[in-house]
């Protein structure tokens, strides 16, 4: 055999390698490259993103920002010497369409029937052979097809900051063709408070399809906007969501007079346990400067934070959601953020200098991401404040830094001892917290301790013995000095995978939605999903493994079945059969994604609660329309959820039918594959054949499924399985050619009975 020369190899190589990255195309920013196919068109184009630079945070120690980035405490994002130039990851604001799409995964990902990837995010990038993994998971357990869909899904939107000032805005951009054609669906996570927001906008309800990350959506037609980055909102789409909510304009000057404190003690985490004590010092500083004092509490409505901030002169609060209606406070506004160590991101950073405001910090070195609460040091606010206030009004300091007017001396100005410290903008020295220290006589500020030692005093920071280092910056004793492998574990103990998991993970809140869990009891396969939703790099789970291979059957098209008996294609439910399924899933009256009524009707199956005659899916018993407690991460809620569960009153054996179909002369014909192109007239495509697996035993791990599955109860040969509505609210019933979703089910085999309905899940705090 003529042996291969090099070149040859070679050429094989790249000829290999182009034919795996030909099937790996992804696409970020549409107007640089994009499909030339007939597929893609752009629908709008909007104003050009502006680079601009961004000013460091003010923070009394000059050095503190540059000294701890460089021990990795503070991912600040941004040069802490040098400029901070702002690049947009697109080159302008767009609107587009695809033909026949799909969006699926907690990404909100596009995907086009060629396999082509349409980036939503551009900041945590998952692998493509990950998120085309979860793709075919998400097919594989069932796809649900408009006519035409509007997508907002935006990775972790489904939390109030990010949905405020990524997932807003990016609605905002689709609302004029969502508002000129009310048959366009737009889809989104589903929080009341969110439908109070996109409302609005003057997007009508009857339009919002509730997200499911466990399905995939398919579309005819699929419309979204250009890419975002997590955190890094441009300055254009701030304008573009405030003209769009139809913002009142500007207040004059002399009515910019609050000083507006944000509170977390509605939150789960990051609580100030030294709240009472720091409100009074606010109370004084703002009755002491002319200003008047708020309390932002994090329940109020829509309205009355639009008209609160509006008037804000100065913000105050630890980083939280409830500071991104910043976005209402004028230009020049400043905020004085209690800031967090460890995994610090700069989102409140770069949202204010996009909206031309002001941008203080006051470390909190005690305290981190998870943190339940900690002390702050208020010594440190108070002055912070005051030097803000101070520089904001233009004012001359009452004395040099590092001194203070002195009782003792008749008021003239007097250098600060060691362990104390001023701006010059105090009225007297302040003293150094816990942990910070001052060396020196005449400071003007305190610094604090690295892990490297600690502060037995205010006055110097002491080097910890040999072989040993804090966890945490500015501690106060030696005992806090620690060998690695034990500061290692504390710090796992701040972040915990699975606390991670259940406040990031888009994946965890559909689970949870269906059926209130806790973490822990989840099966290592579901854990790992979980797991992998929150880190790119996360390599427990790969994709597929879990979920069955032959996935619950959904509803099926709005083609209604034929009343006759059953064929082999499709079938006809069994009994009750006289009473055929609604052309439309949903209630006449589409449920909101507010508290639900405690019996909203639906023409489907029945939900969770004792056996009908038709036998049930094996999921467990909430995929039935909203959830009576709709995830809302740690945001303020206009409309907290209702405390009532949903009835448990068991249905009727034969399911509401408020406008029964006519009856169809015989059983529509199987669906055509999805086309490129499809005909406006053209049924709603279903799932591909490669999505349509074998029928398989329903699989333990499935998150629909309890644990253990029940066993199938004793019945006759098997029978078509019957109808199971989404999970969430489904598209109002509508003229032909309906957007109302078609699910295409793969065959199953008859599935076991359900278990009883857990309790309802209490909403977590804002």
């Amino acid at each position: 055999m003529a042996k291969m020369r090099p070149q040859h190899i070679a050429a094989i190589c790249v000829l290999l390698i182009s034919a795996v990255t030909a099937e790996m195309v992804e696409y970020q920013d549409l107007l640089q490259s994009h499909p030339t196919d007939d597929g893609f068109r752009l629908l709008t184009l909007g104003d050009k993103y502006t680079h601009f630079n961004r000013e460091p945070p003010l923070v009394l120690d000059p050095q503190h920002l540059q000294e701890f980035r460089a021990q990795g405490y503070l991912n600040v994002h941004f040069n802490p010497v040098g400029d901070n130039p702002y690049e947009p990851p697109s080159e302008q604001q767009y609107v587009a369409a695809l033909q026949n799409a799909t969006v699926a995964g907690t990404e909100g990902d596009i995907w086009d029937s060629a396999g082509r990837l349409y980036r939503t995010s551009t900041r945590m990038r998952h692998p493509y052979d990950k998120l085309k993994s979860w793709k075919d998971e998400a097919e594989s357990y069932g796809v649900k097809h408009y006519k035409r869909l509007a997508t907002a899904i935006h990775r972790v939107s489904f939390m109030y900051w990010h949905f405020m000032t990524e997932g807003l805005p990016k609605i905002a951009k689709l609302a004029p063709i969502l508002k000129s054609d009310p048959e366009l669906k737009l889809l989104r996570f589903g929080s009341p408070w969110e439908l109070a927001w996109i409302k609005k906008l003057g997007i009508r309800e009857s339009q919002m399809v509730t997200f499911d990350p466990m399905f995939a959506y398919h579309a005819d037609e699929l419309i979204f906007t250009n890419p975002v980055e997590v955190s890094r909102t441009p300055r254009e789409d701030f304008n573009k969501l405030l003209a769009e909510l139809e913002f009142p304009p500007p207040l004059p000057a002399s009515q910019h007079d609050h000083l507006i404190y944000v509170s977390r003690l509605l939150a789960g985490d990051r609580k100030v346990t030294n709240e009472e004590a720091l409100l009074e010092a606010l109370r004084t500083q703002a009755a002491l400067h002319g200003l008047k004092f708020a309390i932002h509490n994090g329940n109020e409505t829509n309205e009355d934070n639009i008209e609160l901030f509006r008037r804000a002169k100065f913000v105050m609060g630890l980083n939280g959601a409830g500071l991104a209606h910043l976005m209402f406070a004028p230009p020049g506004t400043a905020l004085i953020e209690l800031m967090f160590f460890n995994n610090t991101g700069m989102d409140l950073w770069h949202m204010t200098r996009a909206l031309k405001q002001k941008y203080y910090m006051v470390p909190l070195p005690r305290s981190y991401w998870l943190d339940p609460g900690s002390d702050v040091p208020i010594e440190q606010v108070i002055s912070t404040l005051r030097w803000a206030i101070a520089r904001e009004s233009g004012a001359e300091p009452t004395c040099p830094r590092g001194s203070a007017p002195s009782a003792a001396s008749g008021g003239a100005c007097v250098s600060c001892p060691p362990g104390t410290f001023s701006t010059g903008y105090d009225e007297s020295c302040s003293p150094c917290s816990p942990g910070w220290v001052a060396e020196r006589v005449g400071s003007s500020y305190c610094r604090i301790c690295t892990t490297a030692g600690y502060a037995a005093g205010p006055t110097a920071c002491t080097a910890c013995p040999a072989g040993t280092y804090t966890a945490m910056p500015a501690a106060s004793s030696v005992s806090e000095c620690l060998p690695p492998d034990a500061v290692d574990k504390i710090k796992q103990s701040w972040h915990p995978a699975e606390l991670v998991a259940m406040k990031v993970s888009a994946y965890w809140m559909a689970i949870n939605r269906r059926q209130a869990r806790e973490f822990s009891s989840l099966s290592p396969q579901m854990k790992h999903r979980c797991l992998a939703d929150t880190d790119p790099g996360y390599a427990g789970y790969p994709g597929g493994g879990f979920l069955p291979t032959s996935p619950p059957p959904q509803p099926p098209s709005p083609s209604p079945p034929s009343p006759s008996p059953p064929s082999p294609s499709p079938p006809s439910p069994s009994p009750p059969s006289p009473s055929p399924p609604s052309p439309s899933p949903p209630s006449p009256s589409p449920p909101s994604p507010s508290p639900p009524s405690p019996s909203p009707p639906s023409p489907s199956p029945p939900s969770p609660s004792p056996p009908s005659p038709s036998p049930p899916s094996p999921s467990p018993p909430s995929p039935s329309p909203p959830s009576p407690s709709p995830p809302s991460p740690s945001p303020p809620s206009p409309s907290p959820p209702s405390p009532s569960p949903p009835s448990p009153s068991p249905p009727s054996p034969s399911p509401p039918s408020p406008s029964p179909p006519p009856p169809s002369p015989s059983p529509p014909p199987p669906p055509p594959p999805p086309q490129i192109i499809p005909s406006p007239l053209s049924p709603p495509s279903q799932t591909p054949s490669t999505v349509s697996p074998s029928p398989q035993p329903p699989n333990p791990h499935s998150p629909l499924s309890s644990s253990p599955p029940p066993s199938p109860p004793p019945s006759p040969p098997p029978s078509p399985p019957p109808s199971l509505p989404p999970p969430h609210p489904s598209p109002p019933p509508v003229t032909s050619p309906s957007p109302t979703p078609s699910i295409s089910p793969p065959p199953s085999s008859p599935p076991p009975s359900p278990p009883p309905p857990p309790p309802p899940s209490p909403p977590p705090p804002p």
